[in-house]
């Protein structure tokens, strides 16, 4: 009988020990989730600004391009005051002194 008892004791132990690894790996799964999630949250926020920026950014190029492309050219010879500060450039009203 004190053989069987042994045998029934070191398979209670075994089992804990069994039961202990589990809810360690368990533990350290959930952690690695949690942070897991946090992580992707935290990097379709910094997506959706980046994309709010890059839209800004092509919204500015259009309005700079914009204003470039559509501004008449001074009168006269496309200098400023009888000079060209910049030869070869069509100079707009904006940049005239």
């Amino acid at each position: 009988m004190a053989g069987q008892e042994d045998l029934v004791q070191r398979e209670i132990h075994k089992d804990w020990a069994n039961r202990e690894c589990i809810e360690v790996i368990t533990s350290s799964t959930k952690k690695s989730w949690t942070l897991s999630i946090h992580s992707i949250s935290r990097l379709v926020k910094l997506n959706e600004k980046l994309t709010a920026v890059g839209q800004t950014i092509e919204y500015i190029e259009a309005r700079v391009t914009k204003v470039f492309v559509s501004a008449p050219p001074l009168a006269g010879s496309g200098d400023c005051h009888g000079r060209d500060p910049y030869p070869g450039q069509v100079m707009t009203r904006e940049y005239c002194c």
